[in-house]
């Protein structure tokens, strides 16, 4: 008989770091996206709605950001400056 592996949700969620790097990953494959696709973000700032060249984002290379360095990686990431 298998085993399965079973994730214990309650820690993902008290701990929050899956979590964070999960969403830090979906703003980075917006912004490659959205520069694949030559369309601005969308983002909120100053209290308003705004457009903005993805190309403005500034995300790591490629080859620093691969899913494995994403998702996996204990080194620090920059972060991305839309978010605030």
């Amino acid at each position: 008989m298998m085993q399965r592996w079973t994730k214990d949700i309650a820690a993902i969620l008290r701990d929050g770091t899956a979590i964070d790097r999960a969403i830090e990953r979906a703003g980075y494959d917006v912004v490659r996206r959205h520069r694949q696709l030559g369309v601005p973000l969308v983002i909120w700032r100053d209290g308003r709605v705004v457009e903005v060249p993805p190309e403005s984002v500034p995300i790591p290379d490629d080859d620093e950001a691969t899913a494995d360095t994403i998702v996996h990686s204990p080194k620090p990431r920059p972060k991305l400056s839309i978010w605030l």
